[in-house]
């Protein structure tokens, strides 16, 4: 089994969690809060759709998770100034107030995790793992669009636009590409839709 790269990242998943998650629940935080409490650390006042998408989730299980943390006093939502229609989560003083707990237990949980390792090899290790995750969230986006075939050849064109429109606006997001050209991308797929 250790040959097979899948149960590899798998079973270090798996570990890794279970180092993890004793340390934060010891604040008081569930393994799944953690992460989008870790997401919003890095950026408040994203809607659900882009919280999903940041942690690779559906939006309803999204939703469920962040209504749970509503109700543990951790985020609140707030109507977005601009857009009426979307929801901004931002967290609370109870979840700022965890931040910098959470953070020193997830990196003593990290320095554990890469204590044998050498800074380049950690940043070998992230850089072929970001890799790896690449490959598979491209492969699963190229089943998606196959399956779209069956569909239509339009909608699976519209399909294609509004991925590519994501990736260049995640791209733009990351600092890696024009934030224009994604709402490019998106203002031509709204005209076709129309």
């Amino acid at each position: 089994m250790d040959s097979s790269l899948g149960f590899l990242i798998s079973d270090t998943a798996r570990h890794v969690k279970r180092l993890l998650y004793p340390g934060i629940a010891q604040l008081g935080i569930r393994g799944g809060s953690w992460y989008v409490l870790r997401a919003l650390f890095e950026a408040d006042g994203v809607t659900q759709r882009e919280l999903a998408n940041r942690l690779g989730t559906t939006q309803p299980s999204t939703l469920e998770m962040l209504r749970s943390m509503e109700k543990e006093g951790l985020v609140h939502f707030q109507r977005d100034t601009l857009d009426r229609r979307k929801l901004r989560i931002y967290l609370t003083d109870k979840a700022l107030k965890l931040k910098t707990p959470l953070l020193r237990a997830a990196g003593e949980a990290n320095s554990i995790l890469l204590g044998g390792l050498t800074q380049a090899q950690e940043i070998l290790l992230k850089t072929m793992l970001g890799t790896v995750r690449s490959a598979a969230a491209d492969a699963i986006a190229q089943f998606e669009l196959q399956s779209a075939v069956k569909e239509s050849p339009i909608r699976l064109h519209l399909r294609e636009e509004e991925r590519q429109a994501k990736e260049t606006k995640r791209t733009a997001v990351d600092g890696r590409g024009p934030r224009i050209e994604a709402q490019q991308i998106a203002s031509s797929i709204r005209k076709r839709k129309a």
